[in-house]
């Protein structure tokens, strides 16, 4: 199986982030083990969809905050490769996308032409506060061709990110009737917020 070094930039690693704070939420999504990628991440190889002998990945790994990728290309990536991304929350595509590969792996130190041999890289990964995510499942579909439409790779990621999943809103009502009520997230203190009227 193959990979390209697209997965390294910042399109997936958010995923990976938000999977390996949430080890138990992954567990409830089912998972092909032909399809895994070698290392500890929720990222895998796309079902049907043959590469065309590019790249062999040796292993994706996050720890700490960091991913790291190690690949060793077998067939020269060239200047004008590009990626189909595609962003779906619980099922709704919500991105589709063709971006420059060449530009995206810039961000992690790599340059086109790939060439053979051996490559490798560190990211930081931060994510914005938890509380700014929707809370449900994400799905995020890499698929990588070359110049000439070969396909380097396909990749995708599922990650269910709880966000406020775990927590009961319940409205507190206090002052006169007729007001709107204030919502308490438990755990978090009052909040004074008043839902949308419809």
């Amino acid at each position: 199986m193959r990979v390209s070094a697209i997965i390294l930039s910042a399109l997936v690693a958010p995923s990976a982030a938000l999977s390996f704070q949430n080890v138990d939420a992954q567990r409830d999504i089912p998972s092909n083990e032909d399809l895994k990628i070698p290392g500890h991440t929720p990222i895998e190889y796309c079902p049907n969809k043959k590469s065309e002998g590019y790249i062999k990945l040796i292993s994706i790994g996050f720890s700490g905050g960091v991913l790291a990728f190690t690949a060793r290309v077998t067939r020269i990536i060239e200047k004008r490769a590009y990626m189909d991304l595609t962003v779906k929350y619980e099922g709704i595509r919500l991105l589709g996308t063709t971006t420059d590969l060449c530009q995206q792996i810039t961000e992690v130190g790599l340059r086109c032409p790939l060439r053979y041999g051996e490559i490798s890289f560190t990211r930081a990964v931060t994510l914005p506060n938890k509380k700014n995510i929707p809370p449900g499942t994400y799905t995020i579909t890499a698929d990588i061709f070359s110049v000439s439409h070969s396909r380097i790779t396909c990749l995708t990621v599922t990650v269910k990110w709880p966000g406020l999943e775990y927590h009961t809103i319940s409205p507190t009502i206090a002052g006169p009737i007729g007001s709107s009520p204030t919502y308490e997230v438990p755990g978090e203190g009052q909040h004074g917020f008043t839902p949308p009227r419809f």
